[in-house]
Formats: structure tokens, sequence, C-alpha cells
């Protein structure tokens, strides 16, 4: 008899071991259906835990939830259909679930265990997408700015970019719904990290962290500024940015640009060109070692090369003296200058290609030069050479006759 009661009393203990397991949050995998934490509250009593965020970190996902009276620990669970894993048991009000696959969506759920050991509240199911942090893939110095270009993340519309200079902390610069960006506010010179966050559509939530950024020693590209012709040639001049040690100027052949020369200068004179031909030039900088610090324009800026008008004769005519100079190839209008006291003096402006000075006197020394400028007059598309001198000699004129007994005395 007292054999039989002590088996009874042992599958009892058994049975009730059994049920006890049932309900305690240390268990591995759960079955059952879902519960909803208001349900659960009011089935035990107790006040429900809430998750209240799921924040994406570089690697993982960190989950907080509220703190629930009479608990001394919080099982994390992760759903897969009806099945939750525990994924850790913690007296924390948070915890970080990582390493985590980039663009997967979990979900979370979270219970109260009180010092027996008894879950007596869980919480409602809790969704999340984890998105890794942008990686940038280049930066480069092009002709208004640095370049951005991240690797896009599948389900992201939008991103937020930032940037540090020197020891500045991080600082928003713009909001961006493609996966590149041109930062033109970058100052030549200066070094900058980027980095970039996954946001919502309206830049008003993060969906992931960022990670230390990419940095980035930018150096303006440099610009051509203008073209003045030469008696042979053209003289360049550009701009020089912080960063650059010497400007490197091409002009564009038959077979690709080719190089002209460098400089530490701001202008440069390419010679030796023939006159009525447009000539496309660029230019890029490079450091002390000769190596490229900067992009280049690949359009390039076009000049036309003008050969400075030459004086083919001066002719004295009984009105005064009559310019003329061979048209030059690509002119449309002409200035005429004569060298007085005070240099270089402008006389006249046509767009022939010859010119009466009436304001000379005979007996007197005078020098022209000829020069093609814009056909608005502001501006001028050739040199002029040194010029052409001569001699103004009057035609005499016949003051009167005199009949004598013999002949006409003329004067």
């Amino acid at each position: 008899m007292n054999h039989k009661l002590r088996l009874l009393a042992f599958i009892m203990s058994a049975v009730m071991l059994i049920s006890s397991m049932s309900l305690t949050a240390f268990a591995s995998e759960y079955d059952f259906a879902d519960v909803s934490a208001d349900a659960a509250a009011a089935e035990t009593g107790d006040p429900a835990v809430v998750i209240t965020g799921a924040d994406n970190t570089s690697t993982g996902t960190r989950i907080s939830w509220s703190a629930a009276d009479g608990a001394t620990t919080y099982g994390i669970y992760l759903r897969d259909g009806s099945r939750y894993t525990l994924l850790a048991q913690t007296a924390e009000l948070s915890y970080t679930h990582a390493p985590l696959e980039n663009g997967r969506e979990y979900i979370y759920s979270v219970r109260a265990v009180n010092r027996n050991g008894e879950v007596f509240a869980q919480s409602a199911d809790y969704s999340n997408t984890f998105y890794a942090p942008p990686v940038i893939s280049s930066l480069t110095a092009v002709d208004n700015g640095v370049k951005i270009v991240w690797g896009a993340t599948e389900g992201v519309e939008a991103y937020r970019l930032y940037r540090a200079a020197g020891s500045s902390g991080w600082s928003r610069l713009a909001l961006v719904n493609g996966s590149e960006y041109i930062d033109s506010t970058a100052e030549s010179g200066k070094i900058y990290t980027y980095t970039v966050r996954c946001v919502t559509p309206d830049g008003e939530r993060f969906l992931s962290y960022h990670n230390e950024g990419k940095t980035f020693g930018y150096v303006k590209t440099p610009a051509i500024t203008s073209f003045s012709n030469t008696l042979t040639g053209t003289r360049i001049s550009f701009d020089k940015p912080e960063g650059v040690a010497k400007i490197r100027v091409y002009y564009r052949g038959e077979n690709g640009w080719n190089r002209i020369g460098e400089t530490s200068d701001t202008s440069i004179v390419h010679d030796n060109l023939t006159g009525g031909t447009t000539y496309k030039y660029t230019v890029r900088g490079v450091d002390g070692n000769g190596d490229f610090v900067t992009d280049f324009n690949t359009d390039g800026w076009d000049n036309m090369f003008i050969e400075p008008p030459v004086i083919t004769s001066l002719d004295n005519t009984d009105e005064g003296i009559v310019i003329n100079w061979r048209a030059c190839a690509g002119a449309e209008k002409y200035r005429i200058y004569y060298y007085g006291s005070k240099g270089w003096t402008k006389m006249a402006e046509t767009t022939e290609t010859s010119f009466l000075d009436t304001d000379v006197r005979s007996g007197y020394h005078y020098t022209y030069t000829v020069r093609c400028i814009t056909p608005d007059s502001t501006g001028f598309t050739s040199y002029h050479n040194s010029g052409a001198k001569t001699l103004y000699i009057a035609q005499p004129a016949v003051t009167s006759f005199n009949n004598t007994a013999t002949g006409t005395t003329i004067k």
C-alpha cells in the first residue's frame, strides 16, 4: 500500500514539474498562438511589458522595452512563424540582437519573468527590418565639388548624408533619394569625412546606423578663366585652387588631349598657332610629384586664334593717308591706332580692310597698327604688331596761272 502511495506521489510531482516548466521563460523554443500584451496582462493581473523601440546599429538591432512591476529578468524572443526562439535573458531594459542580415525583417517579443522564474507578462510582437549602414564606395573631385557614391540598400528610398571637417562633428549635408550626391559647398584644400544613413522618405526617422565614414582631401578642379591671343599664339589663363602645386595644360588634337606644359603660375602660352583655327583647351591640377590631384573639364574651353592684322601699305593721297591691311581669318571687326605722345591711341573702328586718316599734316611721320576686336567692340580677338610708319607729303597744288607774252607762269 505504501509502495503504491509513493508511486502515485512521484507521478503527481512529475506532472506538476512538467507543467511548471511549460510556463518558464528559460525554454529555448515555445509553440503557441500569438497572444497580445493586453490579453496576457488580463490573464495574470500583472502589467504588460511593452517594446518601446528597435534601433538598428552597425551590425544588429537594439530592442528596448518598458519595465514591468515584479520582473527580475526579461526573455527576448525571435518569432519565426508560430515558433518563438529565446535569444537572451537579461535584467536590463534593452538587448542588441546581432549580427543580422541586411534588409531582413525580424519579429521580436519580450516576456517578463518574476523571481520565481515564472512568465507573467508578454509583449505584443514588434517587427523591425534591419538595414546595415550604407557603405561609401567612392569619393572623387569633379568640376563642381566632391562626388559621393554609396551602395544602394534594397527597400530604402532615402538617405541622409553627413559631413565632418577637421575636428568638428557630423553635420547634415543633404537628404538624397538616389545613391550619389555632389557636395558643391566643399572648399579646396580641406579634408572632409562623409557618412550615410538610411532614413524614411520624409527624412524624419532613421532606418540604419552609420559607419565611421570615408575621408577625402578635396582639391577643386581648376578652370580656364580667359584667353588672350598674342602675336603667334594664345595665352591661356586659369585659376589655381588651394592644394594644387602646378597646373597642367592640354589642347585637344585628333587623338585626344595633348599636353602643352605645366606651370606653378596662372597662365601659359600655346605658341605657333594657325590663324583662324579654333583650339580646345583644358587644365588639371597636379601635386609636387606631378601626380594628379584634381579632375578636369572633359568638355574643355574653345578659343579661336586670330593673327594680328598686317598693314600692307600706307598711301599718301590728297585727303590724307590711306591705311591698308590684310584681312584676318576669323576677324569680324578692326580697330585702328596711331602712335602719339601717349603711346597707341584709338583712332577708328571698321569692318573693312582700309581706312583714311584725314587728320594729318605734310612733313610729319605717322605710325599705325590694327587690332581685331569683337563685333560689339567690347573685347580684343587678336594682338597687334609693331605697326607701320610713313612720312606724309602732301601733293603740290596749283595756286595760280599768269599768262605772259610767250607763255604761262604756273604757281
